[in-house]
């Protein structure tokens, strides 16, 4: 897999400022889902992660205070990330989607939503509260996670089971 970060070499020094600014402002991100996983050997192991809505939802207002805005979207192979800021000023960083062989199009949007959250963490500079050890369903491994962490349904609150639910 190849990584490239490519940077506007005109107008860098205001985005540097804003994102130094969001920086300071931006919330401890925690890692509020927990996922139990089943590996293709039969073991399983436990841990937690902080999703991409998580992330987003921690970084969109420090952003947008500092005029800044994140984007994404899939240029053949790669998995795109522009961090924008008003002055027109842009970094963009390219990262290789993996497809393996035969992989259905769940595990490739497992793969897509893993890198996001690491794209958006990476051009950011920000990390989650502990180290992350997730993209498993890309590798094939059964992951589960407690009914009660599956978000839940706009509306009035729904009352969860405790049992573990299949993540794909």
């Amino acid at each position: 897999m190849t990584d490239d970060t490519r940077m506007t070499t005109t107008g860098l020094g205001p985005l540097a400022a804003a994102l130094a600014k969001a920086q300071a402002q931006f919330p401890s991100i925690s890692r509020d889902r927990e996922v139990t996983v089943q590996t293709k050997t039969g073991g399983k192991y436990t841990f937690r992660y902080a999703p991409l809505d998580t992330i987003l939802a921690a970084v969109r207002a420090p952003m947008s205070t500092n005029g800044l805005a994140i984007s994404q979207l899939l240029d053949g192979p790669d998995l795109v990330t522009l961090l924008m800021h008003e002055s027109g000023a842009i970094i963009e960083g390219r990262t290789m989607i993996p497809r393996e062989p035969g992989a259905n199009v769940q595990q490739l949007g497992s793969a897509i939503t893993y890198l996001r959250r690491y794209a958006i963490q990476a051009i950011l500079g920000i990390a989650s509260e502990e180290g992350d050890d997730d993209g498993n369903a890309a590798a094939g491994n059964k992951v589960t996670r407690p009914r009660a962490e599956r978000e839940a349904p706009s509306g009035p609150a729904v009352q969860a089971s405790d049992q573990p639910d299949e993540v794909a």
